[in-house]
């Protein structure tokens, strides 16, 4: 993870669990999924906003329907997921990519 601004990017590795089969068999049928994170800490009043304060915990990151944060949904960066598979941009990537890595 890193920051992009007021951005948090990173990347995630589904593993070959069931609930991960079933994460990346809904992410390659087109569902949108969202991230959310899990955590405890204290708040403090600013204003109309809470403020998480030094305390916070992250405790995980879930992937859900509906994320808290607007915006924060899960987006192919690689030819290996399956949403990407017909577009042709990417198609054209994984050709180079592969034509530049045979040995």
């Amino acid at each position: 993870m890193d920051w992009d601004g007021d951005d948090l990017v990173g990347e995630v590795e589904v593993l070959s669990t069931p609930s991960g089969n079933i994460l990346k068999e809904l992410f390659k049928s087109g569902i949108k999924l969202g991230i959310s994170s899990r955590g405890l800490g204290s708040v403090k009043e600013k204003g109309d906003v809470n403020e998480v304060q030094d305390d916070f915990e992250l405790i995980a990151f879930d992937f859900v329907s509906n994320p808290s944060t607007h915006g924060a949904f899960l987006r192919p960066m690689n030819e290996g997921v399956g949403s990407t598979k017909n577009d042709p941009i990417s198609n054209i990537n994984r050709i180079i990519t592969e034509i530049l890595t045979e040995r």
